[in-house]
């Protein structure tokens, strides 16, 4: 499995690379400080296809101790992301969320765990209000006495053709109070991509490649403005 997840982890940070102008996180210690008295539950927003691939460099930067909940049809399609850290989340029933919960239970056992789950529940943009939040993440957090922290997972245009990913991982909150942790997370990416502020630090690329794109925008600029 490790070997595995090594590769594959290399094989995202590939695309990652070539797809978006950088990752840009805060709040890792949130995290970090949180496994260390615990297990924690994750709860991403959910906004694009790149969300999944964002979870392997954060979860490597907490030490590959996560898992994330996955529909359990898809996983069932793709089976290959259960090595990778997959676990079921089988909403056709009572029966199936049961087993669902009684599983990431098993996980969520003790310190240095953790386990993401996407509380929307679907790909929804970033700017929509209300957030329309399920219950799991909220649910699973109280029934395993796991630390909740919302995180806030944005993406937009900066001084690159592509856009950059913003994480930002916010501190503990209770269950009822889910939603608004994400509203706060959310406005601190908003934040980062209109004017740089807030403590992000770049996870994977972004300095140098921002570099490089904000230098040729200036010659393109001044070309431009010559004409």
């Amino acid at each position: 499995m490790n070997a595995f997840r090594s590769v594959f982890g290399a094989y995202v940070r590939w695309r990652i690379r070539r797809g978006l102008d950088g990752v840009w996180v805060r709040g890792l210690e949130h995290a970090l400080g949180a496994m260390e008295r615990g297990p924690v539950v994750l709860a991403p927003t959910h906004v694009s296809w790149w969300d999944g691939m964002l979870l392997f460099p954060l979860d490597d930067a907490l030490g590959r101790r996560g898992r994330v909940w996955m529909d359990a049809e898809n996983l069932a399609k793709h089976s290959f992301f259960r090595p990778l850290g997959a676990l079921p989340l089988d909403r056709s029933g009572a029966s199936g969320l049961r087993r669902s919960v009684r599983e990431a239970s098993g996980w969520l056992s003790g310190p240095g765990r953790a386990l993401w789950v996407f509380p929307q529940g679907k790909q929804t943009p970033s700017w929509l209000r209300p957030l329309e939040l399920h219950p799991g993440a909220a649910f699973v957090a109280r029934h395993t006495r796991a630390t909740l922290l919302p995180v806030g997972l944005s993406y937009g245009f900066r001084e690159a053709p592509v856009p950059s990913a913003v994480v930002s991982i916010g501190p503990p909150v209770d269950p009822e109070h889910l939603e608004g942790g994400l509203l706060r997370e959310l406005a601190a990416t908003d934040r980062f991509l209109a004017c740089g502020a807030g403590g992000f630090e770049p996870l994977i690329g972004g300095a140098a490649r921002g570099t490089e794109h904000s230098a040729a925008s200036r010659m393109l600029a001044l070309a431009v403005g010559r004409g």
